[in-house]
């Protein structure tokens, strides 16, 4: 069946629209499986800004009072990366193994 591809949202970031281009080449995504994928690299976004968060201020921070937190950002970093793993999952990629270097996902 020859499906048309369904491109990239144009919110996405550069290094995320180059992941739903190579999901998307090497897979059969429909409609309801790109939702999933947008749910993937939404996810993957705000892990790297959270990253980009917890290098610059580091792992904790002080409240107004002066006691040590943790960075709230370490939270947001967690959750994106399970919501990340649970949508890789959905898509059915942790079924086998995915072979060549070339054929590996960047995230």
């Amino acid at each position: 069946m020859n499906r048309e591809k369904i491109p990239a949202p144009e919110h996405l970031t550069e290094r995320s629209k180059a992941l739903w281009e190579q999901i998307v080449e090497e897979n059969e995504i429909d409609a309801v499986a790109a939702k999933i994928l947008l749910t993937l690299c939404d996810a993957m976004e705000r892990r790297d800004e959270a990253r980009k968060v917890i290098a610059e201020r580091g792992l904790t921070t002080q409240d107004r009072f002066g006691v040590l937190k943790v960075n709230p950002a370490l939270a947001i970093e967690r959750d994106s990366t399970l919501i990340m793993h649970r949508a890789f999952r959905l898509l059915g990629f942790d079924q086998e193994a995915r072979g060549n270097e070339q054929g590996k996902l960047a995230f």
